[in-house]
């Protein structure tokens, strides 16, 4: 028999008091133990207050919320936070200053005797890889270190369930990718369940088993990354997880569409081709031939460290952007001609 869903959210709604629309709408989904789950959205789309419901710090309007199929929201039950046996990482920390690593850790375990205490802590210390920060206090740690912290004082009281709200977007861009492999690991490594909060799609592909893609306080799409960036849902989806090219399109057929740069053929066609249609075609599918004919001019180019990002307009005004893997640089100013896999490229009605 196969354990419970460790977290289970049943058509849950919230709206704010004297707010005309509500925040979030018929939110369902699921968690299984060990899963990590990432809410990945623009500001304002409700991964926030989804958090804060899972956490208890608010209760919602409609729907319930289990935790291992016991209820803890909704059907004229509530359990308060403290009750709930969670964990929860904020981006500002949140640490004591006054006290030292070893003490901030400890504030959760006062249901331990003193030698289960230090025990526990050096446990967590370890986990993280802090083993000689103990005596040091917040304020002699670099930022990473102290996300670190604020991650193993979470995870002291081994919560069920782990929730992160946008933990590391207070961090430089080195420190951030360094960290988020960190937290896989960390949670991977104690089987501990997690809800990651995040706008950034490639954090959130980068820590998570599945994302769920919120928009105007619904869930549009819910998966693993890769088929989230491979078949995305809607256009909404698609402009959040994938650097696409979109262009306007004309159907010449089921599979062959007119477009700026030309006819691209071999898509999967649309239910309604008599709706105003454009294609995302992602970056990568687009490569770069110097040719004097060309009716294409480099724009600007830029150098990303694995691959070059080239900058064309088409015959409209349309930029149209092209990743390419490192060879011959080609200078701004240079004639080219284009090449595009349809393989991912994607065809979406303009109301999608």
């Amino acid at each position: 028999m196969q354990p419970p869903m460790l977290l289970q959210i049943d058509r849950v709604g919230y709206q704010f008091p004297r707010q005309k629309n509500a925040t979030l709408q018929e939110i369902s989904l699921s968690l299984a133990p060990g899963e990590i789950l990432g809410l990945l959205g623009a500001s304002g789309c409700g991964k926030t207050t989804l958090l804060r419901l899972i956490a208890g710090f608010i209760a919602p309007t409609t729907g319930s919320i289990y935790l291992e199929a016991a209820v803890v929201a909704g059907a004229g039950q509530w359990v308060p936070p403290e009750a709930r046996h969670l964990g929860m990482v904020f981006q500002d920390y949140a640490l004591f200053p006054h006290l030292n690593v070893r003490r901030n850790l400890e504030f959760g375990l006062g249901k331990l005797s003193p030698p289960q205490r230090q025990e526990r802590v050096s446990q967590v210390l370890e986990l993280v890889r802090l083993q000689d920060y103990g005596e040091r206090y917040p304020h002699q740690l670099s930022g990473g270190q102290q996300q670190r912290v604020a991650l193993a004082r979470a995870l002291a009281p081994k919560p069920r369930l782990l929730l992160l709200d946008e933990p590391l977007s207070n961090l430089d861009s080195q420190v951030r990718q360094q960290l988020r492999i960190e937290i896989r690991r960390i949670l991977k490594t104690t089987s501990t369940g997690g809800i990651f909060v995040t706008h950034d799609q490639e954090e959130a592909f980068a820590v998570c088993d599945r994302v769920a893609v919120l928009h105007q306080g619904q869930i549009e799409q819910i998966g693993t990354p890769a088929e989230l960036y491979q078949n995305p849902s809607s256009r909404v989806v698609a402009q959040l997880v994938t650097q696409g090219n979109w262009l306007p399109a004309i159907p010449q057929g089921e599979s062959t569409w007119q477009t700026d740069i030309g006819l691209i053929a071999g898509l999967p066609p649309v239910p309604d081709q008599s709706r105003p249609c454009e294609l995302m075609i992602p970056q990568e599918n687009v490569t770069l031939e110097p040719d004097d004919q060309g009716e294409l001019v480099i724009q600007d180019g830029q150098f990303l460290g694995r691959e070059y990002r080239y900058c064309l307009s088409t015959h409209s005004g349309r930029e149209l952007h092209a990743r390419v893997g490192q060879g011959s640089i080609l200078p701004v100013g240079t004639r080219v001609r284009l090449q595009v896999k349809s393989e991912g490229i994607r065809v979406f009605t303009v109301q999608d």
